[in-house]
């Protein structure tokens, strides 16, 4: 058995901000809702969807890394999300994900999640087994850290920035609404960092 631990830290090249954080309900499941504080804001992101799920990009200010955001278009329907997710399935997503105009409503959280990569990559219906000269590792585990606030990833300092001036121009604004079970990627080129589901913010 091996173990990670990620510690992510990164602030989003444009912060929500604080003042149009709003309580809400996260629907966890047809019979399990809790309150939650969601942080709100209409930008140009990187957007895109396909008949099962919607995708979004966020980044991170001085950084590669993106966090990538994917929810199901038909309510509790994750597992179909799960089930696609293989290294070409995302090579899709990073070629269609294009500018837009969105709408997102994103949970506060702070989450220290154990991930099982063994399940992740079964579910992918990859090979899950890793062997060395030395080890055979017939398991493989994540432990993966988040406090996502308005401001990003492990990002305490509550410092603001205007918000960038965009030249696109757009009829139709998308909706992200991330008030159910989602899931959360880190990313930086190529490499996933982690992959996490969230729950229950």
């Amino acid at each position: 058995i091996m173990f990670s631990t990620l510690c992510f830290k990164g602030r989003f090249s444009v912060p929500f901000k604080p003042e149009n954080t709003i309580l809400t309900h996260f629907q966890s499941s047809p019979h399990e809702s809790s309150t939650i504080k969601v942080m709100k804001k209409t930008d140009e992101l990187r957007y895109f969807e396909d008949e099962n799920s919607k995708w979004v990009e966020l980044d991170f200010e001085d950084s590669t890394a993106k966090l990538w955001l994917a929810l199901p278009k038909k309510q509790f329907e994750l597992g179909k999300i799960e089930k696609s997710i293989n290294a070409d399935y995302l090579q899709n997503v990073e070629k269609k994900l294009s500018a837009s105009r969105v709408e997102i409503v994103l949970p506060k959280f702070i989450l220290d999640q154990k991930t099982s990569v063994k399940e992740i990559l079964a579910a992918a219906g990859m090979d899950y087994s890793f062997k060395t000269k030395k080890y055979n590792f017939t398991e493989i585990s994540q432990v993966a850290i988040f406090n996502l606030n308005e401001n990003g990833i492990n990002a305490s300092e509550n410092i603001q920035k205007p918000a960038e001036k965009k030249s696109g121009f757009y009829i139709f604004t998308k909706s992200f609404y991330a008030t159910e079970p989602f899931i959360a990627i880190i990313k930086d080129g190529e490499e996933i960092l982690t992959l996490t589901r969230v729950y229950k913010p």
